[in-house]
């Protein structure tokens, strides 16, 4: 069926990728093992079926074991379950508004302790906003499509600029209800695997030419 998807004709430009073979089931399995993961069961197919890379970031074993071309999530934070932006988005907005401010404070000293544990706090929000997922595919800049790999979102698609604008926001093929459904992976390969076709159309990244 995968095969069948990815033949079909495909909306938007789709980059030109290396293709790789498909793992074993071994090499999966040990995959799994060494993530510390289960894969999602359509990602799980792909791997088996179609390539290691191909639309998505290459999986491979390395000296170090395996990983994602692009891994920045690895251990318990790949494993820690995916909060649903909705989880966090008010307490994000708090945080900034207690952004400590060089000019409320006596000296440069007050303001250095000040500013420690509120990166502490941010730096704890980050680490938690990217949970359970991989880079699926690197846009460059702060550009990524994520894959979840833990909770109950696994398997779904989602924009990933938090580093520009502070969003994650769901891939979907409907944007005009309130709550958009996530798409799975195999619905964004068949419509050619083109995040910029597929965010929000309010959402602020910016879309650049096709890579």
């Amino acid at each position: 069926m995968l095969r069948k998807l990815l033949g079909r004709q495909k909306t938007g430009p789709v980059p030109s990728r290396r293709s790789h073979g498909p793992l074993t089931e071994v090499e999966v399995t040990d995959a799994e093992h060494d993530l510390g993961i289960s894969f999602p069961a359509e990602y799980r197919d792909y791997l088996l079926n179609v390539s290691a890379g191909g639309e998505v970031e290459l999986l491979r074993r390395t000296a170090e074991g395996w990983g994602w071309k692009h891994q920045d999530v690895w251990g318990e934070q790949l494993r820690a379950s995916f909060p649903h932006p909705d989880t966090w988005a008010e307490y994000q907005d708090a945080l900034w508004e207690r952004h400590p401010e060089r000019a409320d404070l006596a000296d440069d000293a007050a303001f250095a302790a000040a500013m420690d544990p509120w990166v502490r706090e941010f730096r704890e929000l980050e680490w938690w906003q990217v949970a359970g997922t991989f880079i699926a595919r690197s846009h460059g800049c702060t550009f990524n499509t994520r894959m979840v790999v833990s909770g109950p979102l696994a398997g779904t698609m989602w924009w990933e600029d938090l580093g520009c604008c502070g969003v994650i926001v769901p891939l979907s093929l409907d944007h005009t209800v309130a709550a958009p459904r996530p798409m799975t992976f195999n619905e964004w390969l068949h419509h050619g695997a083109d995040s910029y076709a597929l965010k929000p159309p309010n959402d602020p990244s910016p879309t650049p030419g096709p890579f």
